[in-house]
């Protein structure tokens, strides 16, 4: 019998070969892109999610309402994390972790020290991170950091550093670092096997610090508190106790920097990765965004079985003999549904065989669009669970109606010869419904990319109010900007650009058109005498800043040539956030910079 289907089945699919390669092609892009799609997905959802006992490791981060918008930043005050340790209870392990610039480390090897440059993945944080993450120790142990200038290896750096010392051979080895801090060795661990957010390589102990009161008001993302609850403790009530200690501790110093509200948040370890809210230097995935690529591969997955069922009732009407002889031999509906859910499930395979290909080449297309090591650390183990489901599914969902409607096909009728219909004209089926269904799918398209094309008319075309055209943004990196053997010779490299004929203008500052951004405390006295203390977001910049983007100064003049900073050009939310009801009324405003 199983014998005698896959020999019709391959009958039907060879007479009908432009059928067959519709289905296949059609088949093949669907389960491409759903693919595609489940790699990226399972790849991201997978970051932090074998830390142990992730759902009570949390990040203590920060959210702030400045000028009515709202932001985050996955920082906390440095304080903090002393003040969780001993007023917050139901807290059982607190863990701060800054990050540290460094510029370049000396490790002594065979006799001399060998400098190796861009060193970077550098921590400060205390014992506690390795019970928090768990590594796995190959030298040393969990009392490393417990005392100052002590650092903790991962296998790769330690490798990098001593390729010939087995991981106890280094124990008590000096590094330097930046050509000034020497840091002991205290052990080496292994890399984390999974996908994490925790990419350190090289651990710093973190000393004891007392903390100015001024410490309460800054927050830098650079500088992270984790914290692991105690078994069943409300992270609820956890936040409520640390928001109001905060708040007690800055209030003073957040009412100087004007209409600014800020209050603390705990980031479950596991959804760290997936919420771009709050920035630091890791690669952050939007769970929304991967939420709606698992829509869009639904979608298409949908749609290419609709295309399967459109076109193979269609077709039924040519196997209707077929049908009447089988029906006449004995053959009942449910042996002719599995024959057809056979026949389709036979289509399904081979699509997925030529979608191999196509997810293979779209992930070298995609290549530049993927996450940096995406294709290095997926895992292809969920793959097995995941295609087989995928085939059924497809079988099922593009097979059923078709062989259901073959099914149906009176054998008395068809054998005399009348004609078959697929249709009732007393309401609309199915298959006009796919139809429509297809139609409007096609239209909608059709309309979205009409808008699309018309919104990026817009952007390419409007005035911004700035310079925009054949301007070029270089950066310099910052281990250049401040060693001091080439310190200042980015003044050389603007001069020579100067005098290169292609060149206009040029300009150096921080990049105008971007949010990496410092902040200080502005104080000045209005016309009232009354002291005005605000919070303002600065950039630097040379006097080439504004004509080289062709900024308009409301008032006022451009900069002055300086070697200190002596003046400020404001925007005119600056301008309403220090109360002046016109451009023309703060020029000249003397003002003082604390906390800078």
């Amino acid at each position: 019998m199983l014998q005698n289907y896959i020999k019709v089945a391959l009958r039907n699919l060879w007479r009908n070969r432009l059928f067959t390669t519709l289905h296949i092609v059609g088949l093949a892009i669907g389960i491409s892109a759903c693919w595609l799609i489940y790699q990226l997905v399972q790849y991201e959802f997978s970051f932090n999610a074998q830390i142990p006992d992730n759902d009570r490791v949390y990040r203590v981060a920060s959210m702030f309402v400045f000028d009515g918008v709202e932001g985050g930043n996955a920082g906390a005050p440095k304080p903090l994390a002393d003040a969780i340790k001993q007023r917050v209870s139901g807290v059982e392990m607190v863990v701060p972790v800054h990050d540290r610039w460094t510029r370049a480390a000396y490790a002594p090897n065979a006799g001399k020290s060998e400098r190796f440059k861009n060193v970077n993945e550098v921590l400060s944080t205390t014992p506690n991170y390795f019970k928090l993450i768990h590594y796995q120790w190959l030298a040393g142990n969990a009392t490393a950091l417990s005392q100052p200038k002590q650092v903790v290896l991962t296998k790769s750096r330690a490798e990098r550093y001593f390729p010939t010392l087995r991981p106890e051979q280094i124990i008590g080895k000096t590094l330097l670092y930046d050509d000034t801090l020497a840091i002991q060795i205290a052990g080496v661990v292994a890399d984390l096997p999974f996908n994490t957010d925790f990419t350190g390589k090289e651990f710093i102990s973190l000393t004891p610090t007392k903390y100015a009161v001024e410490e309460w008001g800054n927050v830098n993302s650079d500088e992270q508190i984790f914290i692991k609850l105690a078994p069943n403790v409300s992270s609820e009530q956890v936040i409520k106790t640390i928001n109001a200690i905060s708040s007690r501790a800055s209030n003073e110093q957040l009412k100087t920097w004007g209409d600014v509200k800020r209050w603390h948040v705990m980031q479950s370890v596991a959804s760290i990765h997936l919420d771009a809210t709050f920035g630091d230097r890791h690669r952050k995935a939007d769970s929304k965004v991967l939420y709606g690529l698992m829509g869009v591969a639904l979608f298409l997955l949908l749609l290419a079985c609709i295309n399967y069922i459109n076109l193979s009732t269609a077709q039924a009407s040519q196997r209707s003999k077929e049908i009447g002889i089988r029906k006449t031999l004995g053959s009942g509906q449910g042996q002719l549904i599995i024959q057809f859910l056979g026949e389709t499930f036979f289509v399904v395979l081979i699509a997925l065989a030529f979608s191999y290909g196509l997810t293979q080449g779209g992930l070298l297309y995609f290549e530049e669009m993927l996450p940096k090591d995406f294709l290095q650390n997926r895992s292809e183990r969920p793959l097995w669970v995941f295609l087989p489901i995928l085939v059924v599914l497809v079988s099922f969902l593009a097979g059923i109606y078709p062989a259901w409607i073959v099914a149906r096909f009176a054998p008395v009728k068809i054998l005399r010869g009348y004609a078959v219909s697929m249709t009732k004209s007393n309401r609309t089926t199915l298959r006009k419904g796919l139809i429509v269904f297809q139609f409007v799918v096609a239209q909608l398209f059709i309309i979205g990319a009409l808008i699309v094309g018309s919104q990026l008319r817009y952007v390419l075309n409007n005035d911004l109010g700035f310079q925009r055209d054949a301007v070029l943004t270089i950066d310099i990196p910052w281990e250049v900007r401040e060693s001091s053997a080439t310190k200042d010779r980015h003044f050389l490299l603007t001069n020579e650009l100067r005098q290169l004929s292609g060149i206009s203008q040029i300009a150096l500052g921080n990049p105008l058109l971007s949010q990496n951004y410092s902040s200080n405390t502005q104080e000045f006295t209005n016309e009232k005498g009354q002291k005005v203390e605000r919070n303002v977001f600065r950039k630097y910049a040379d006097t080439g800043i504004i004509p080289l983007y062709g900024l308009k100064l409301l008032a006022g003049r451009n900069l002055q040539p300086s070697d200190t900073v002596t003046e400020y050009v404001i925007n005119e939310v600056a301008r309403k956030t220090f109360g002046f009801k016109s451009p023309q009324e703060d020029i000249g405003v003397n003002a003082v910079v604390r906390h800078a």
